[in-house]
């Protein structure tokens, strides 16, 4: 983690390339932003997850994020930080399935287990088939849980301000607890001033939030159905139906 802007602007530029080539990374943000002064940068890492974020705060108004997955390929994408809520919203999605099975496979291997071994059962068991059935049984417990884990999901998710689409997400409490809270809390107070120093008019906002959620959902960041849900929301804001009286 850093707060340290470059010594001039050429260092910057290099340090976020925006529209760098020299990865696979998908990225089609046609808007040529000058960088001007990186203001923090911040790093997530699940290396049991196999995924990994980067997120660049610069010119006090903008935030770039790269998301590298193992197997699901790597995007990175810009918002303009006075498009977004500064409130994030935990989302906490438990792999119950999966821990309800890995719990069945430890009864199972535990009754195995207490009537194959611990006691002389009625009927007699061959060996070979009891050992077998309770390795199989705690191979499926150990893997039920691994993927439990994988598939939990604990995140928080800022949304953009009016549309309320998912823009930029963070793995909670990562890497440590004050380091994340330290990053969240500087960037929730970047976004409100990112709002306050925005001159536009409230519809001149809103348009700016519709232009940036459509280029989102041109590269792929966000899904059709949550664009097509945060432009409606937009559309039916107030400011539109005063702007459409006048």
């Amino acid at each position: 983690m850093s707060d340290r802007p470059g010594n001039n602007k050429s260092s910057l530029v290099e340090q976020i390339d925006l529209n760098a080539d020299d990865d696979s990374t998908l990225f089609t943000d046609d808007e040529q932003v000058l960088v001007r002064t990186i203001n923090r940068t911040f790093q997530q890492r699940s290396r049991l997850k196999g995924v990994h974020y980067e997120f660049t705060i610069f010119n006090d108004n903008q935030c770039y994020q790269k998301v590298t997955r193992r197997h699901g390929g790597k995007h990175k994408f810009r918002i303009n930080l006075g498009c977004l809520d500064p409130q994030p919203r935990r989302e906490y999605n438990l792999a119950d399935s999966w821990l309800v099975f890995a719990g069945i496979c430890a009864i199972l291997a535990f009754l195995l287990v207490y009537a194959g071994w611990i006691r002389n059962p009625p009927v007699r068991i061959d060996r070979s088939l009891l050992y077998l059935l309770t390795s199989f049984s705690v191979s499926a417990c150990v893997i039920s849980l691994l993927l439990a884990i994988l598939k939990t999901r604990d995140t928080l998710v800022l949304y953009s301000k009016c549309g309320r689409a998912p823009v930029l997400e963070l793995i909670n409490n990562n890497p440590d607890h004050k380091v994340f809270t330290d990053f969240l809390d500087d960037l929730s107070r970047r976004i409100l001033l990112a709002r306050e120093n925005m001159s536009e008019s409230i519809t001149q906002m809103l348009a700016l939030e519709l232009k940036e959620l459509r280029r989102l959902r041109n590269e792929g960041v966000i899904l059709d159905s949550q664009y097509e849900a945060a432009k409606q929301k937009i559309f039916n804001h107030e400011a539109y139906d005063r702007s459409d009286a006048n």
